[in-house]
């Protein structure tokens, strides 16, 4: 009972040397507050797994192989849609200039370091990496190069980029090399720290790309392929012999009828009947096309002779851009949107209103250039749409990842304070004085900076998990100092001297607040052995936070008690708060009436492990967001019209070159393509190899719509067998340029992907998806995987949130258990009891139960901001139960009855509980303007984990201990000769003259 005792003459000593300990406090916060400044936030899914993880690994791998599949999809929309004039155009520009971010992306970090102008930085960009291509990465500058300006001159001006000649003046290079030399001068580094803007890591493996875009899709920059005319002569001769002058009227049906694979007399003669004038501009002139329709109808034999010319005319395949604005007419450009399926809701809508152009980012690009990559694109589009009547909009991880730390930062900014404020106003209308206020927010605001500082000086960046530290620490770390100081202000009714009281609470009040303290550092601590690296972090430094706190509070509060006047504390802080009858009340009853309770409570809990069982775990960051916010909004349009915004990627593996290509292989890409879209209606779009063969297959037979298929051996037209047709399909591939197929096959054709676009990325149908493909492939239609002896994976953005479901499911479990043996071993040892120690968990165990029930039926998914909710409900949970139970068991000690011990427990540690559970849910409540939805079901989740803890120890404890007080007699009468170990006054009998001294 002696180590009880040694805490106050620990803290004692420091608490009276207000000056040097005010002095400490000040020199550690204004170095914590400096760390602060190197904060960052990190959001997305590559930070939230660990890089151990196989999951992450194999991503990563994977889009080193067949680049990125991630990246900006924007759609643009307008009332004529494709067939808008001025589309073509501002695609074009727009994709160009989104290429050059390549450029202007460093280009804009040197003239920001070296305050020159775009243009004057792109040309020295242009040279430094000029000058890495020749000399290596690790080349450095040195000074020496720099200092001669004439010959700097000469070697900016080679370096001037071909679109920039006619803006770059003699004076813009001259100003250049002027700086350099003068940098060079003053700074030996300078060279260096260009070089370094220039090699700086831009990828998760630390890497530097040189590279921010890797490929824009639109319907100005992806290519098709189609048969075409090598020369008209023939159908030139046709023509003309039949009466039309207007040749180029006549090339132009004949290709575009080429286009649409009508080359059978029946389908000539259907089109000339049913073709509408007033369609797209086609270029074909109305009275020709009269004509024509004038002379199948006269002459029979004009349709076959027509058909005859087209098919004796020499074609050729051509594979190339969609649409030349110079040479091809929107008809066309709507034909060869139409005439591959892949197209649709790839590059246009279904109601052709929008269009879509996809940046894709290089493989594993990290998210700081991520943003830059979006701040350039952002710019782009607000200039080359501006003034015109399309709309825009943008969606895709980097959009939403950067739009979830917008908003974290400015939910930090406004809500912490209206929090703080919200639960001081709570604190003065209890307490009625500013001392009541003050020190309890004092020792929460210095922890926060405190533990924010180490974060900073750690290099942990800020999470959508940790934003919520501060409000947390808020709901925690006031705890400890409204103890102590309603615990001063109850003691106060006898003023005895400071150092007396002081030495009285810390012993008795103190004991029970390092209790809590600890025990609540256990429980956050548990969230360490997590694997989300975010719910790891938190769960360290609000440990942290916590230490920070307890520390505070048990040091300033006796410090601040110690330096008040006697007479002036007697004046200024006489308790102003009347015994609660209320309180009183409802322990009393639970004293009287057990077993009613523990029934009540017995019943609350086994409907919440039914609720508990209805609990799902979702990982969607786009549902992070309310309904209403643009990004939902744009994200939700673009799933809408087009093939979605989230994808996964199925990676088919043999061991030789060209496994990926065996015609068996591609036949079984296709029947699994068609299982996932028939069987999974949130799947927008499957491309595979297989859609690349069939398409050249069509175009090879005149654009023939039976054609789109895969070829067989009777198709051949020399050798037929196996390896013909595998060869077959590996030329087709071939006829592709390298760009366009990148994403599908690897160059030595070993692997072969699958690219699943869903419309939404909700976890649940993501893992559908994936052990739907995965049952396919294991099952019989699987079969030629293993007599190929191949192998598949599936991986993406989708299975990276599967992961960290399951990571978020392994975490709260381990982290709870553990949570429970902590929090078990450190009050039964503190407490001398093993049966105190099992009565600690009952309120915890009843908290943690009820809020997963109320998740359960509320639907509220378990995601990586509600994961901490149990950690929370542990913290918390556990502080009121100590608090209780401690000062329960020193009343006993104190000679009391069960019965007088539970009044006196609820007139004092029970107002203390009451205070704080008010404060912090009042706190917790402002947390509903937040605009993150998991942040807002996490301000209800924390006020319901606060009453339901206050309740569970103010009635479920009480009604506990009646029906345990038998055994629990055995011990208070063991310890009855040592009733003075948390006080140094002698027992009283009656339980107000105790409560005056030892209530908190």
């Amino acid at each position: 009972m002696m180590k009880a005792k040694k805490l106050a003459d620990i803290l004692l000593p420091a608490a009276g040397n207000f000056r040097l300990l005010i002095s400490c406090l000040i020199l550690l916060t204004v170095f914590f507050a400096y760390g602060m400044g190197k904060l960052t936030i990190e959001n997305d899914i590559m930070f939230m797994l660990p890089d151990s993880n196989r999951e992450k690994t194999l991503f990563m791998d994977t889009q080193e192989t067949f680049g990125s599949t991630t990246g900006i999809v924007i759609s643009i929309a307008s009332e004529k849609g494709i067939l808008d004039p001025l589309l073509p155009e501002k695609l074009r520009t727009a994709g160009n200039r989104i290429l050059k971010s390549n450029q202007t992306i460093p280009a804009r970090l040197i003239g920001k370091k070296l305050d020159i102008s775009l243009h004057q930085a792109l040309v020295l960009t242009t040279f430094l990496q000029n000058l890495a291509a020749i000399e290596g990465n690790d080349f450095i500058p040195h000074p020496g190069l720099f200092a001669d300006t004439y010959e700097m001159e000469e070697n900016l001006r080679e370096s001037i980029p071909f679109d920039l000649y006619s803006s770059i003046e003699a004076e813009d290079i001259r100003r250049i090399a002027g700086i350099l030399s003068e940098g060079a001068a003053l700074n030996p580094d300078f060279g260096k720290e260009l070089m370094a803007i220039i090699h700086k890591p831009t990828d998760n493996r630390r890497f530097n790309r040189g590279i921010w875009v890797d490929q824009i899709s639109s319907i100005m920059e992806s290519d098709t392929v189609w048969p075409e005319f090598s020369f008209f002569d023939i159908i030139d001769i046709f023509f003309e012999n039949k009466g039309f002058s207007d040749t180029t009227s006549g090339r132009r049906l004949a290709s575009l009828m080429l286009e649409k694979g009508l080359t059978r007399p029946e389908s000539i003669k259907d089109f000339f009947m049913t073709y509408e004038e007033k369609g797209p501009d086609t270029g074909i002139q109305p009275d020709f096309f009269r004509k024509i329709r004038e002379h199948s109808i006269k002459n029979p034999l004009f349709i076959t002779e027509f058909h005859h010319a087209m098919a004796d005319t020499p074609k050729q395949i051509r594979t190339g851009a969609i649409f030349n604005p110079a040479t091809d007419s929107p008809a066309l450009l709507r034909e060869r949107l139409q005439g591959w399926s892949l197209f649709e809701e790839t590059l246009y809508s279904t109601d052709e209103k929008a269009s879509l152009l996809f940046v894709r980012t290089v493989p594993n690009l990290n998210k700081d250039n991520k943003a830059l990559l979006l701040g350039e694109v952002s710019k782009i589009l607000e200039d080359v749409f501006k003034d015109t009547a399309f709309t825009y909009h943008m969606a895709g991880e980097p959009v939403v990842d950067n739009e979830i730390g917008t908003l974290m930062i400015q939910d930090i900014t406004w809500l912490f304070p209206v929090v703080t404020l919200v639960v001081m106003a709570s604190l003065f209308i209890m307490f009625r004085n500013l001392q009541g206020v003050l020190y309890p927010m004092l020792t929460v605001l210095l922890s926060l900076v405190w533990c924010f500082g180490l974060m900073g000086y750690a290099g942990v960046p800020v999470s959508l998990v940790s934003s919520a530290l501060p409000v947390l620490l808020v709901a925690v770390g006031t705890a400890y100092a409204i103890h102590l100081t309603h615990a001063f202000q109850q003691g106060r009714e006898e003023n005895p001297e400071p150092k007396i009281l002081a030495r009285r609470v810390l012993n008795l009040t103190g004991g029970g607040v390092l209790m809590a303290g600890l025990t609540t550092m256990a429980g956050f601590a548990s969230l360490a052995v997590n694997r989300i690296v975010p719910l790891r972090d938190f769960g360290i430094f609000i440990s942290l936070g916590i230490a920070f706190a307890l520390i505070l509070a048990l040091l300033l509060i006796p410090a601040f008690m110690l330096l008040s006047r006697r007479t002036a504390m007697t004046e200024k802080m006489s308790l102003p708060i009347r015994s609660n009858t209320m309180l009183t009340t409802i322990s009393l009853f639970s004293c009287r009436k057990p077993k009613i309770v523990t029934t009540l409570y017995l019943g609350v809990f086994l409907l919440s492990i039914a609720g508990a069982l209805l609990l799902r775990v979702e990982m969607n960051n786009i549902t992070f967001f309310k309904k209403d916010a643009p990004i939902r909004m744009a994200d939700t349009f673009i799933n809408d019209h087009f093939a979605g915004t989230s994808g996964l990627s199925l990676i088919l593996a043999g061991e030789n070159p060209g496994d990926a290509l065996n015609p068996e292989i591609v036949a079984l890409m296709e029947k699994l393509s068609r299982h996932l879209v028939e069987n999974h209606p949130e799947i927008g779009k499957i491309v595979s190899p297989a859609d690349f063969i069939k398409k050249m297959n069509q175009a090879f037979f005149d654009n023939d719509p039976a054609r789109y298929r895969l070829p067989q051996i009777s198709d051949l037209a020399g050798e037929k067998s196996p390896e013909a047709l595998h060869a077959q399909y590996e030329a087709y591939m071939d006829n592709y340029q390298r760009r366009d197929t990148r994403s599908l096959i690897d160059p030595s054709r070993k692997k072969a992907a699958l690219g699943i676009q869903m419309k939404t990325a909700c976890s649940t149908v993501v893992r559908q998806v994936t052990r739907s493909a995965v049952d396919f492939l294991q099952g019989p239609g699987g079969q030629i995987l293993r007599d190929k002896n191949m192998t598949f994976q599936v991986t993406g953005p989708g299975t990276l949130y599967l992961e960290a479901n399951q990571l978020i499911v392994k975490g709260q479990i381990g982290s709870i258990i553990i949570s429970f043996f902590l929090v078990f071993l450190v009050v039964a040892r503190m407490m001398k009891s093993f049966i105190y120690g099992f009565f600690s968990l009952i309120p915890l165990a009843f908290t943690i139960t009820v809020t997963f029930g109320i998740m359960g039926f509320a639907g509220i998914a378990l995601d990586v901001a509600t994961a901490i909710t149990a950690c929370v409900a542990i913290g918390i949970g556990i502080d009121y139960g100590i608090h209780y139970l401690v000062h329960y068991r020193d009343s006993r000690k104190q000679g009391q009855s069960h019965r007088e011990a539970i009044l006196h427990t609820a007139q004092g540690t029970g107002k203390a509980i009451f205070f704080n559970a008010t404060a912090v849910t009042a706190g917790f409540l402002v947390l509903l303007a937040s605009a993150f939805i998991p942040l807002i079901n996490l301000g209800i989740l924390i006020s319901i984990t606060m009453i339901c803890s206050a309740l569970a120890a103010m009635t479920l404890l009480p009604a506990a201990l009646t029906l345990a007080e038998s055994r629990l007699r055995k011990t208070h009468g063991t310890d009855r000769k040592n009733k003075n170990a948390f006080s140094e006054k002698p027992s009283h009998t009656t339980p107000n003259q105790g409560e005056k001294y030892h209530a908190s």
